[in-house]
């Protein structure tokens, strides 16, 4: 890829932010509960098509074009998730806890964030030179949507908050 192309998949989640507008409208629409489950499914399970592009016979421009779309499509969507999970919990954690427990949950999610990455890194360097890249690339995608189902399970698994009276 280009030094252009990779600036833009890093920039990606950023340039998303774009779609905060239209996502709160949808999560007033909808409903936050909804919304939430429906965006964030959607958005850990767009790159699995990414795990067949090692293996399918397309060329270098069209794939990096596919990665580009759907990571694209992913962060837009996880924008849309992200705004409807915070209303969401904003509701469900008490407001004397809200700024320890967000402030805790971003600690860990930051750790893990890292250590996945490293992780990944680290199986990619190690594979890359044996070949192995497309494979190890597939699997990482797969594990990937792995742990968002996971957190799909955990979100289905949580009650949207009684009706305050506001609207």
């Amino acid at each position: 890829a280009s030094r252009l192309e990779v600036g833009l998949v890093g920039a990606l989640p950023m340039l998303a932010q774009v779609a905060q507008l239209p996502a709160a409208w949808i999560t007033c629409s909808l409903g936050r509960r909804r919304v939430a489950i429906v965006a964030v499914a959607l958005s850990r399970l767009a790159i699995l098509p990414l795990a067949a592009l090692p293996f399918l016979p397309v060329e270098r421009g069209t794939a990096r074009a596919l990665l580009l779309a759907v990571a694209g499509l992913s962060a837009a969507l996880a924008v849309v998730g992200n705004n409807a999970w915070v209303a969401w919990m904003g509701d469900l954690v008490p407001s004397r806890l809200r700024g320890r427990y967000f402030g805790h949950r971003t600690i860990f999610l930051g750790i893990a964030g890292t250590l996945a990455s490293l992780v990944a890194a680290v199986t990619l360097d190690r594979l890359g030179p044996l070949g192995w890249t497309g494979a190890a690339l597939a699997a990482l995608t797969g594990v990937a949507c792995l742990a968002g189902l996971a957190s799909l399970a955990l979100l289905v698994r949580q009650h949207e908050p009684a009706a305050t009276g506001e609207g």
